[in-house]
């Protein structure tokens, strides 16, 4: 679990997990980084939510090739890149019943690129 912490001015991703299973990623703050804020990459299943990942350099949350994963109730917003970049992944973007679509429940609003790209 990856919970309340404060992940600023990196080199890097702020947070990024990579080939992992049901990461639990909560309640952070990724700021100021030269990457994403959140990095998921072959990932499945697992929990975003209630995270700030903003004023990033690049995307407030990459997700490629992730499948399952429940992405709620984050702040992806005023970073580089674009709020949210899904590349060839699936995930539910609130925890409403039912799949719900991108940007769900999650504030993805003034970015450089815009608000999401779907790849």
């Amino acid at each position: 679990m990856i919970d309340d912490n404060q992940s600023i001015g990196n080199s890097g991703d702020g947070i990024a997990v990579f080939a992992g299973a049901d990461p639990a990623i909560g309640g952070n703050r990724a700021a100021g980084n030269l990457g994403a804020g959140v990095d998921l990459e072959e990932v499945t299943g697992g929990q975003v939510t209630g995270n700030r990942a903003a004023a990033n350099d690049g995307n407030g949350l990459d997700l490629k090739q992730s499948d399952g994963a429940l992405i709620d109730a984050n702040d992806f917003s005023g970073n580089g890149g674009y709020g949210m970049r899904i590349d060839r992944s699936n995930a539910d973007f609130d925890s409403l019943p039912g799949t719900q679509g991108a940007p769900g429940s999650n504030d993805v609003s003034d970015n450089r690129k815009g608000a999401l790209r779907l790849d």
